[in-house]
């Protein structure tokens, strides 16, 4: 069945009618189980053995099967030095399981996305870890806010563990991330000159974090870190502006 994509009528798989290679179920399942026992099986699977939480959480039942996933390749499987961070799709023909998003670019557009990464060296494409985009339908606490993964505190956790690590700022909706007062500063750098860069700094837990900011044509470029000196380095940069080529030197944490 698995090899056969885009049966989107279950009942088609009992139909007694001919097989039609344009439409319907590649085969017929009627020989080998009844359609009641099928459904009875269904809704005795599950994919957790864990207690629901105090919340509405749409991917409770496969968040312990995600979490064993990684955890099984956490302690199994040490990847190469080369590794791809990609978006893959798990394929859905209902529009109405959670998560569901539609991303004309892939394959197979429709479905759940997760952020994965695999192994890229020697022709291995292992997938060893996965995320779950969960869109609109990620939980929220009592307040309405989403209880999803907050790159600021990834950033500072890292910091924890000796690891500087940095990450590109976007606005997402109406909301820039946690402690990224965003609109204050692109009010700030919309007057200033094209690769003008100043870094907005701020103590978090005794830590210092960083929003690295540099001016373009159109945006500016935000980059959060608890490490970084605006300083200029030696890759150089144009841009076409009013109907002349101008140049700049991208600063430290953008190069």
């Amino acid at each position: 069945m698995a090899c056969f994509e885009g049966v989107a009528n279950r009942e088609e798989w009992w139909l007694a009618k001919p097989i039609c290679k344009r439409s319907g179920a590649p085969f017929q399942l009627t020989k080998y189980i009844k359609k009641s026992r099928f459904l009875q099986i269904t809704t005795a699977i599950t994919y957790t053995d864990k207690d629901p939480p105090p919340f509405q959480d749409k991917f409770y039942d496969v968040r312990q099967l995600l979490d064993a996933f990684n955890l099984h390749y956490e302690q199994n499987y040490i990847p190469s030095w080369m590794n791809c961070l990609d978006e893959s799709m798990s394929s859905w023909l209902n529009q109405y399981c959670p998560g569901f998003m539609f991303v004309p670019r892939k394959p197979h557009p429709s479905g759940n996305e997760y952020h994965s990464i695999a192994d890229g060296d020697q022709g291995k494409p292992i997938m060893w870890c996965v995320k779950l985009q969960e869109g609109k339908d990620q939980p929220k606490d009592q307040n309405n806010n989403p209880l999803g993964f907050c790159v600021a505190a990834g950033i500072l956790a890292l910091h924890h563990f000796g690891v500087y690590g940095q990450a590109l700022i976007k606005k997402r909706g109406r909301y820039w991330p946690k402690h990224v007062p965003g609109n204050e500063i692109e009010e700030h750098m919309k007057d200033k000159d094209v690769g003008y860069a100043e870094t907005y700094k701020q103590s978090i837990d005794g830590k210092d974090f960083f929003v690295n900011c540099q001016k373009d044509t159109d945006y500016v470029t935000k980059i959060m870190s608890t490490h970084g000196l605006v300083v200029r380095e030696d890759h150089t940069t144009y841009r076409f502006i009013g109907g002349e080529w101008k140049s700049f030197k991208y600063v430290e944490p953008m190069s």
